[in-house]
């Protein structure tokens, strides 16, 4: 949306659907002119904590067994928390 004569102001919104149980949503918003541009930036705005994925394995390396075997461990990543930040930009 221009504001003056070489002057634009834009927002640039994006949800990404992870799974049934959670999106995620991140904003970009910003002036641009011909050669610059300043952007104000949020990722995870909504503040997802879900697991990305989630792993289930057998420790064979571990000591500490049971009476049933070695034991079962859970590996999971968490998402980045949120984000904010400006981003400026100049081209020559």
């Amino acid at each position: 949306m221009p504001v003056a004569a070489n002057l634009r102001v834009f927002v640039r919104p994006q949800i990404s659907y992870k799974s049934s149980s959670y999106d995620e949503a991140e904003d970009r918003l910003g002036l641009e002119a011909d050669h610059w541009s300043i952007t104000g930036w949020g990722t995870n705005l909504n503040d997802n904590r879900h697991a990305n994925y989630l792993l289930r394995y057998v420790d064979y390396g571990s000591f500490n067994t049971t009476f049933f075997g070695p034991n079962r461990a859970f590996a999971y990543a968490l998402p980045d928390r949120r984000m904010f930040g400006v981003e400026a930009r100049y081209k020559f």
